[in-house]
């Protein structure tokens, strides 16, 4: 893992981490830079020391001391934590793990919205639905997202789409077009469903809609050269579907368009991470997700 560490005042909404407490070296020679969907940041390669408390674990990795923060329009982005932790397997990334299987995984209780990232697969934490498994690079980005379905219609994506995890990321995001291009098809494939001009609402739709929760059509995402599918059923993408399975009125979506031109921060992401889908903790929610990298190759 590579630790992002703002220094006070450095960069906006993250609590300053005290380097003279925790022991963290800076390599004042090793300048680089790191990019996320919400910013940049600049600053220098260093080391420091990890605690994990349930293991008893005490990890020496990698940080980016930052010097500064660039094209940063997420204002709340980081807001109360300590920066943002990267599980990737690629160079030294390989030490976070004891063992040859480089295996973590996350689970979330939509119910009482508790959960625990654990360094194993816990098989009692499996939900009762098919399995879905995806190839990943040394990011976990999976790539090569070549079409999304929703029921029967398909939608037209963009070449170099890429699908990503961000468990803080407030609503499933979809690049604009296929934003504009899902809102139309489910109004196209559920008869009794009403959703508003795409021009009006870009971030968590309401809609009209009277019925069962299930009876909505499923949205597929479809990767890879082995026709991967993703299915992203309604108890994800409507907003409370966990606990309510019946609608007397409305729904709200919960999803949004992402694109680097837009202004409003539920919508901004850098131009570099556009073209990507992003599944938030709803998908957490409802799939029991293991990351696996004992098995990582260039090319999955």
């Amino acid at each position: 893992a590579t630790i992002l560490i703002a220094p006070t005042g450095m960069c906006q909404h993250f609590l300053p981490y005290d380097c003279e407490s925790f022991d963290c070296l800076k390599y004042p020679n090793n300048k680089t830079s790191a990019s996320y969907p919400y910013f940049k940041a600049d600053g220098y390669f260093g080391k420091t020391h990890v605690y994990l408390d349930f293991a008893n674990w005490n990890l020496e990795t990698k940080t980016i001391l930052t010097t500064s923060c660039l094209d940063c329009k997420w204002t709340s982005y980081g807001e109360g934590t300590y920066g943002i932790l990267g599980m990737g397997v690629a160079g030294s990334s390989w030490a976070n793990f004891r063992s040859l299987e480089s295996i973590f995984s996350v689970y979330l209780n939509p119910e009482d919205q508790t959960g625990e990232i654990a360094f194993y697969y816990d098989s009692t934490k499996a939900k009762d639905i098919p399995p879905v498994t995806l190839f990943a690079d040394n990011n976990w980005h999976v790539l090569n997202i070549h079409s999304v379905q929703v029921g029967r219609s398909q939608i037209p994506t963009s070449q170099n789409l890429s699908l990503l995890f961000d468990i803080n990321i407030d609503a499933i995001g979809f690049p604009l077009n296929i934003y504009k291009n899902l809102l139309k098809a489910l109004n196209t494939e559920q008869e009794h469903i009403k959703c508003p001009s795409v021009t009006e609402i870009l971030y968590k739709p309401t809609c009209d809609y009277s019925g069962n929760i299930t009876d909505l059509p499923i949205i597929y995402v479809h990767a890879g050269a082995g026709r991967q599918q993703i299915p992203i059923p309604p108890e994800i993408y409507i907003q409370g579907g966990f606990n309510n399975t019946q609608s007397q009125g409305s729904v709200v979506l919960n999803i949004k368009a992402v694109d680097s031109s837009l202004t409003d921060p539920h919508n901004y992401v850098r131009k570099d991470f556009a073209n990507s889908i992003y599944l938030d903790s709803n998908f957490f929610g409802y799939y029991y997700a293991v990351f696996n990298g004992s098995s990582y190759t260039l090319n999955n």
